[in-house]
């Protein structure tokens, strides 16, 4: 009886601990210019590329039209992972809800520095004070 208890008492601690490391950390989050650039933990893209994007995203640079090719992806094209985002943008407006949300398609090649952003919804929500 002992033993089956002590066996029944293990297993439920092993199942807490394997929900509890699922439930832990659902984002890589980077916060530059006032801007919120929110990645899902389990992306695609490496650490690098989404510190890229968000410096991309945050300083309003259009990434498409002026990056480094590299020989592969002149001769073969681009490399390229898309995959959604979210970007909140404090303090927009002057009345409630003061900060906008948009979720972006977010396309980058692996090989060279090419970004190309999509915008697919946005909505104003209470964040700010």
């Amino acid at each position: 009886m002992k033993k089956t208890i002590t066996i029944l008492i293990s297993m439920l601690i092993a199942f807490s601990f394997i929900f509890s490391v699922n439930a832990e950390g659902t984002s890589n989050i980077y916060n530059i210019n006032g801007k919120t650039v929110e990645f899902l933990t389990d992306s695609s893209f490496t650490n690098e590329q989404q510190l890229i994007i968000a410096n991309c995203i945050a300083n309003d640079i259009d990434n498409s039209s002026v990056a480094t090719y590299n020989l592969l992806c002149t001769m073969f094209g681009h490399k390229t992972t898309t995959e959604t985002i979210t970007v909140i943008e404090h303090c927009v407006s002057d009345t409630a809800p003061r900060c906008l949300r948009t979720f972006q398609d977010v396309t980058a090649c692996s090989r060279c520095d090419y970004v190309y952003v999509e915008v697919i919804g946005s909505s104003y929500i209470f964040c700010c004070d």
